[in-house]
């Protein structure tokens, strides 16, 4: 009996341990059948945003049709997004790696590439949907082509300079960290903006950036894409700053360059200006914008107010000085006029005078100043010359100082003359 119980207690073990081993087996298979799904599902994952249609082609001699590409995602995707977050998307905005060929665009809310491409080839480009939970990837291909042409590949990339680095956004990081961006072109890392300079002051950026990645040696090049606005305002420095600024930094022997971001204002900006920079560090590449604000100078303001007025004031006494130059020149021309017609005056009838026997003629009314040096230039400089003047002198006089007509015997400057004699 006892045999038997023993020989009973045996089978079962054996049986336990096989069943043991085949559920080893089997969690062992599945663990294996996991791993490999693992990067399918990655890959997956990271090629979340679709296009169509993609391919998409071009026809560069039909001049009618526009290419036009709309983004989705997978389904997989929209059921994920509908499992961990019912409320959807939110700040979705779509972005291009790289340089778009010339004739396309991409809206950066809707994410459709839309445009006329001006030159044949396949063009290959990553898309990113940045939005407030990450981001989603996807790759689109565009094929235009000419008539009586076939697809061209895409232009191979020059072959690197030795010795140069190429940043890319995805291992650029600062600290603190950036307001926005991706670091692409169409959306570039945002630099917490500066307010209130003063007209020509200095100033570097917030963040201290850090790009990695690179080769150990190798320089990377800045470039103000807006240096047709901005001049030279625009440049790095590095950190910590040795130096001073640059335009353009090597890597350490860890493949890195930590810099800032500097503005000057070296041709200050006395009536005040806003300045954005759009700065492209390296040939892959990463970019940063950023904006300054810079205050206008109300001491210079004053200054140049005051320089104005004098300048004003200046003017218009010149101005008045020509004025009377030209009254003195018109006036004198008019006396060189007068004393021409002398010739036409019978001073046998009135006799001759000269300035040396001159009465104050103006003391007849009638005769001003003026009228008076008339009279002188015509060679009348006396009472007796006026009181023996017949009537029809009186009318030749009249014209020759050029008066208003019939003045002479209207105002009877005869007459007058004669009591001024007695």
């Amino acid at each position: 009996m006892r045999q038997s119980e023993s020989t009973s207690v045996k089978a079962g073990s054996t049986n336990v341990s096989q069943d043991r081993t085949w559920m080893e087996n089997l969690c062992l298979a599945l663990l294996l059948l996991l791993l490999l799904l693992i990067p399918l599902l990655i890959s997956k994952y990271n090629n979340s945003l679709v296009y169509d249609p993609n391919p998409a082609s071009y026809d560069l001699d039909d001049k009618t049709s526009e290419l036009r590409m709309l983004p989705s995602l997978h389904e997989y995707t929209k059921k994920y997004i509908n499992k961990v977050n019912s409320e959807g998307l939110k700040r979705v905005t779509y972005s291009i790696s790289g340089d778009f060929l010339k004739g396309l665009s991409i809206d950066s809310k809707t994410g459709i590439i839309s445009g006329h491409p001006e030159r044949a080839g396949t063009y290959t480009y990553e898309v990113v949907m940045k939005h407030s939970k990450g981001k989603f990837k996807g790759e689109v291909t565009i094929d235009v082509t000419e008539k009586g042409k076939s697809a061209e590949k895409e232009e191979e990339p020059e072959p690197e300079i030795a010795g140069a680095a190429n940043p890319e956004p995805e291992n650029t990081k600062s600290k603190p960290k950036f307001k926005d961006g991706a670091g692409t072109k169409m959306d570039p890392f945002v630099i917490t903006p500066s307010k209130g300079l003063d007209a020509g002051e200095e100033i570097s950026s917030k963040q201290v950036i850090t790009i990695s990645g690179l080769k150990p040696g190798g320089v990377v090049n800045m470039e103000d894409l807006d240096s047709s606005k901005n001049g030279k305002r625009f440049a790095i420095v590095a950190e910590p700053d040795e130096v001073g600024r640059q335009s353009a930094l090597v890597a350490d022997d860890n493949g890195e360059i930590n810099f800032r971001i500097n503005f000057k204002d070296d041709k200050p900006s006395y009536d005040g200006a806003t300045y954005e920079g759009l700065l492209k560090m390296g040939t892959s590449s990463v970019y940063f914008t950023w904006a300054i604000e810079v205050l206008e100078d109300t001491s210079e303001s004053d200054a140049k107010e005051e320089a104005k007025a004098r300048e004003a004031e200046l003017s218009a006494k010149e101005e008045k000085l020509k004025a009377k130059e030209a009254e003195i020149d018109s006036k004198q021309a008019e006396l060189d006029r007068i004393a021409a017609k002398a010739e036409t005056i019978d001073f046998g009838v009135i006799g001759t005078a000269s300035a040396s026997e001159k009465d104050d003629l103006k003391v007849i009314k009638g005769i001003g100043p003026f009228i008076e040096e008339k009279l002188n230039a015509l060679g009348i400089y006396t009472f007796a010359q006026i009181a023996k003047m017949p009537s029809d002198l009186e009318d030749e006089v009249n014209v020759a100082i050029e008066f208003f007509p019939g003045r002479v015997k209207r105002d009877k400057w005869v007459k007058q003359a004669k009591e001024l004699i007695k």
